[in-house]
């Protein structure tokens, strides 16, 4: 198993090192709460919420799991002080490739980390949580993650019942609780929205993926607003950074660079009368666009998906 761990910078003259919230190499983990947990092609951790008592150890365990090279996915851990500013966290990882996408300005806000895992690799850390009750976040820093939405929390709480001694993602109890449409409706998926105006292509396909379950999921159970709902989310989807833009013209040509906006195009059309069709409860056009709306976003990814994902040049950063 690959262990990796981030030791972040200390002050020498503090007098009780035991005390530090940050993760070191001195830390011992025989009496830790252990959390296991796995970082997925989804840009998802399948353990989203820690509990923890106020100075308790804590050892995080991640696996990554992947189709892709670990250039193009890996994950890593980050736990965040309670004021940190995570998107300007995530935005100074981006530049951060030398160093596993820890940002060497922003190390005053993480209080442990881990090294980037890719594909069956594990990475841990062992850290004390904070004394002080309350919510602390933990993302991925990896380019593009942390906007996709892996991300998870930390609650550290006085609550008189103890945590339990380990969390692992394939125990029901160490995983996230039903949120928002799966609360509501029982669907097993929840309607992705875009974070920022624009995001790395892989995170907008696993978007668009799971959109269109989530519209299928209406369909079967005549609910127009979760159709209405996630075809909006269709119809906002972030766009392609310019220097991913670039890169589809590097590998497919400018004449593929153009058929693959022309299909962009008419695919966001045919979303937009999705998204209209809802709104106005009929359920037959919702039926033809849904069905139309699959074949052609299926047959782009697979006439597109090998050649980028198989080109050097789409690999670089």
């Amino acid at each position: 198993m690959k262990t990796i761990k981030c030791l972040l910078p200390i002050l020498m003259f503090l007098p009780l090192l035991i005390n530090a919230q940050t993760a070191t190499a001195g830390d011992t983990d025989t009496d830790a709460k252990v959390v296991k947990m796995t970082g997925t092609d989804q840009m998802r951790f399948t353990v989203t919420n820690i509990e923890a008592s106020p100075g308790q150890k804590i050892k995080v365990i991640l696996t990554t799991v992947s189709d892709y090279p670990k250039i193009a996915m890996a994950h890593n851990f980050l736990l965040l002080k309670a004021k940190a500013d995570a998107t300007a966290l995530a935005n100074a990882a981006a530049r951060a490739s030398k160093n596993e996408y820890i940002p060497e300005d922003k190390k005053d806000q993480i209080l442990a980390c881990t090294g980037l895992a890719g594909d069956g690799e594990t990475v841990e850390v062992t850290f004390t949580a904070p004394k002080t009750p309350g919510e602390y976040l933990y993302i991925c820093s990896f380019p593009g993650h942390y906007a996709a939405g892996m991300k998870g929390t930390l609650t550290v709480t006085n609550d008189k019942n103890p945590p339990a001694k380990v969390v692992d993602s394939e125990n029901p109890k160490g995983k996230s609780e039903s949120t928002g449409l799966t609360q509501r409706t029982g669907i097993p998926f929840e309607i992705r929205q875009a974070e920022e105006d624009t995001h790395p292509l892989l995170g907008i396909m696993i978007n668009l993926e799971q959109n269109m379950a989530v519209v299928q999921a209406g369909i079967w159970r005549g609910d127009f607003q979760i159709i209405s709902e996630a075809a909006n989310a269709l119809v906002n989807h972030a766009k392609i950074p310019k220097r991913e833009i670039e890169k589809i013209r590097t590998v497919l040509g400018e004449e593929g660079l153009k058929n693959f906006v022309a299909a962009d195009k008419y695919w966001h059309s045919k979303a937009k009368e999705l998204s209209q069709a809802a709104d106005e409860e009929k359920m037959e056009p919702i039926v033809n666009l849904t069905a139309e709306l699959i074949q052609r976003c299926a047959s782009c990814h697979v006439k597109y998906r090998a050649p980028l994902r198989d080109s050097p040049k789409w690999l670089e950063r």
